[in-house]
């Protein structure tokens, strides 16, 4: 495996720069705002591209803007993995470029009660309740890819537009962290699943939805090694402002929380290289999300001791939030067991 970054590498983290230099100090503070116009200006320069953006590219693009703006990063890791999805699906060349044509597309998943619904002898469209709890970014999407959590049965993945009959969106309140990212429940009160809205179904859409699981622990793992980097910065210049030396307790724990970091991030890049290959990265997605949001929750928790509570900032309360966040998204047990699952082979 080749860690050195290659041209279009390089290139990708140079338009990232640019998005946190030029576009970030102009995007609105308002949540579904800014969301919707860091999207577009994702998508505008071609960071969603996956023809050009792989996964480890990615994972460089997610660590460059979360080491400015984590809600930025999290808009393009919603961006980005909406059109990955898309693209790993068996789809024709028209269908796929209608399923990204416009707006906002999201990926959700969730537990759903499914039945069969005016079958006759040439369909057999299914009628779906249930929830997709905690979707960020759904009160502004236009489009989703839904499916069934991993191992959920029967697994399958469907493509609806947001205004589907009974398709509803109710906005999470008391949210924690990535406070410009809203997020919603989308839930299901009988809506109506024609066979063309399926994408994938049986065998198929369980390899798919596990692929997908596997990226997005990829890409929030990224994350959090960029807010663990921007807490860590801050905790840093604010140490060379006093014009001394730290105790050698600061020092152990920057040390620490510097050798956490840089494990996460290597992590973070092995876990998107099998993703690349075509392997699976079950276990070192998951090793990687253990790691990189402890390494993050460590960082930031350290950065706000160094500075003290006369010195901490708006900023550093909010890495604090968002790497909590991260952590907490699945929580340590679900990644724990898709660790000692795949390592014991069950």
């Amino acid at each position: 495996m080749d860690f050195d970054p290659d041209t279009s590498q390089e290139s990708a983290v140079r338009v990232a720069e640019g998005i946190c230099a030029e576009v970030l100090p102009s995007l609105p503070r308002g949540g579904n705002d800014f969301f919707r116009d860091a999207h577009d200006a994702l998508g505008v320069r071609g960071l969603f591209d996956t023809s050009a953006v792989n996964a480890v590219h990615a994972a460089r693009i997610a660590m460059t803007l979360a080491a400015r703006s984590s809600s930025l990063a999290l808009a393009f890791a919603i961006g980005y993995g909406f059109e990955r999805t898309i693209g790993r699906l068996s789809l024709g060349a028209a269908s796929q470029a209608s399923l990204l044509s416009s707006g906002i597309g999201i990926v959700a998943f969730g537990r759903f009660a499914e039945w069969q619904a005016d079958a006759d002898e040439t369909t057999e469209a299914l009628e779906l309740d249930g929830e997709a709890p905690l979707v960020r970014g759904g009160l502004s999407a236009t489009r989703v890819v839904l499916g069934t959590e991993v191992g959920v049965n029967p697994p399958w993945i469907a493509h609806l537009d947001m205004t589907t009959p009974g398709l509803v969106r109710v906005p999470s309140r008391h949210v924690l962290g990535f406070e410009r990212i809203p997020a919603c429940s989308v839930r299901t009160d009988g809506v109506r699943l024609e066979p063309s809205a399926v994408l994938a179904q049986g065998d198929l859409a369980d390899s798919l939805i596990r692929s997908i699981r596997d990226a997005r622990r990829t890409l929030d793992a990224a994350i959090a090694i960029g807010i663990g980097r921007r807490a860590f910065r801050a905790a840093v210049e604010h140490l060379r402002t006093l014009g001394s030396r730290p105790s050698q307790s600061t020092e152990f724990s920057l040390s620490d929380a510097a050798a956490d970091l840089d494990a996460g991030e290597l992590s973070v890049f092995r876990a998107a290289w099998i993703g690349d290959t075509g392997g699976d990265a079950a276990l070192d997605s998951a090793s990687a999300m253990l790691l990189g949001a402890r390494a993050a929750t460590r960082a930031a928790h350290t950065a706000i001791a160094v500075v003290g509570a006369a010195a901490c900032t708006d900023e550093l309360r909010q890495c604090y939030l968002d790497a909590c966040a991260l952590e907490s998204r699945e929580g340590t047990t679900a990644l724990e067991d898709t660790i000692s699952s795949t390592m014991l082979e069950e």
